[in-house]
C-alpha cells in the first residue's frame, strides 16, 4: 500500500509540475496591422497573459504606436532557448506579407501600470532578434540585444554590412525574450512591452565593390586552375567581399552568376552546409520573389 501511495504522490506532483510548465502558454493571440513606420505586419504569439482585464493587454498593443498601452505576456525559463527550435515556442513571430530589408528594431520596453492588486510586471533585459528569409528559418544568424529598463524608445541596428544577410528580404522576424528582470522570484513571470516597430528599406542598399566582368574572370581562372567545373569560394575568391559581391549579382538576376553558383562546391564541411542549407534556399526564395514582382 505504501508503494502505491508513493506512486500516486509522484504522479500527482508530476501532473502539477506539467500544468505549471504549460501555464505560461495560452491560445494564439494575433494581430494584423500597419506600424507607424508604414510596415505592414501579421504577428502572433502564444504568450499573452489571459488575465481578468480581458483584451486590453493583448498583442495588438505592442504595435499601436502608443507608449501608454502595453502587451502583457509570460516568460518561462522552460522556453529560454526556444529560438533555436520551433517558432511555435518563441515569444513573438512577426510575418511580413511584403518581404523587406529590415534594418533596425525599435522597442519601448516595460510599461506604465496603474495601481492594481496585480504584481508589477517584469521587463525584458535581453532579447534575441532574427530576420528570417525562407520557410525553414535561418538560425543561428540572429542578434542578441541587451535592453535597458526604460519605457523610452530604444533603437538597435540589426545590420551587418559584411554579412550575406543584407542581400535578402526578410519575410518574418522572430523576437524572443531570453532574460528578464522581475520582482517575482520564480522561473515563470509576467512581463510587458509597450511598443515595437522597425526601420526598413524596400530596395537593396548593398553596393558591390567589384564589377561582374572582373569577378567572373577571377572565378573562371580559379576553376581553370582546379581543372574542373567545381570551385570553392575560399580558394578562388579569398576576400569575403568578393563572395558578397558574387551573391549580390545572383539575387539581382545575373544569369551567368547563377550558372556559376550551381558549381560552387565548398571544401570545408561548415561552408558546404551553409551553402546547402542557407545560401541556396535563400537565393531560390529571393529569385522566386523577384520573378513574382
Amino acid at each position: 500500500m505504501k508503494k502505491i501511495a508513493i506512486s500516486l504522490l509522484i504522479l500527482l506532483f508530476s501532473c502539477v509540475d506539467a500544468a505549471w510548465s504549460d501555464e505560461s502558454k495560452s491560445e494564439t493571440d494575433s494581430v494584423k496591422t500597419k506600424l507607424k513606420s508604414g510596415l505592414e505586419i501579421e504577428a502572433y504569439t502564444t504568450r499573452t497573459v489571459d488575465d481578468a482585464k480581458g483584451s486590453i493587454n493583448r498583442l495588438k498593443n505592442a504595435f499601436d504606436g502608443i507608449a501608454n498601452t502595453y502587451w502583457l505576456f509570460s516568460y518561462s525559463e522552460q522556453y529560454k532557448y526556444a529560438y533555436e527550435m520551433d517558432e511555435a515556442d518563441v515569444s513573438l513571430v512577426i510575418k511580413l506579407p511584403e518581404p523587406v530589408y529590415i534594418k533596425k528594431i525599435k522597442i519601448n520596453n516595460g510599461c506604465k501600470v496603474a495601481n492594481t492588486a496585480r504584481p508589477t510586471p517584469g521587463v525584458a533585459t535581453k532579447i534575441y532578434v532574427e530576420r528570417r528569409y525562407m520557410p525553414e528559418g535561418t538560425y543561428p544568424f540572429g542578434k542578441m540585444i541587451e535592453l535597458t529598463d526604460t519605457i523610452d524608445e530604444q533603437i538597435f541596428s540589426l545590420e551587418n554590412s559584411s554579412s550575406w544577410q543584407e542581400l535578402f528580404r526578410a519575410d518574418r522576424v522572430v523576437v524572443h525574450v531570453y532574460d528578464i528582470k522581475s520582482q517575482k522570484k520564480s522561473s515563470n513571470s509576467d512581463i510587458c512591452i509597450s511598443d515595437i516597430d522597425f526601420e526598413y528599406a524596400n530596395q537593396l542598399t548593398y553596393k558591390p565593390t567589384t564589377s561582374w566582368s572582373s569577378l567572373k574572370n577571377l572565378i573562371l581562372s580559379g576553376i581553370s586552375y582546379r581543372n574542373g567545373k567545381k570551385w570553392d569560394a575560399e580558394e578562388v575568391l579569398g576576400d569575403k567581399n568578393y563572395l558578397l559581391d558574387f551573391l549580390f549579382y545572383i539575387v539581382t538576376g545575373n544569369e551567368e552568376a547563377s550558372t556559376l553558383f550551381d558549381n560552387y562546391s565548398p571544401v570545408s564541411t561548415s561552408d558546404s552546409e551553409t551553402v546547402t542549407f542557407v545560401f541556396k534556399p535563400a537565393i531560390k526564395e529571393a529569385l522566386n520573389r523577384r520573378a513574382a514582382r
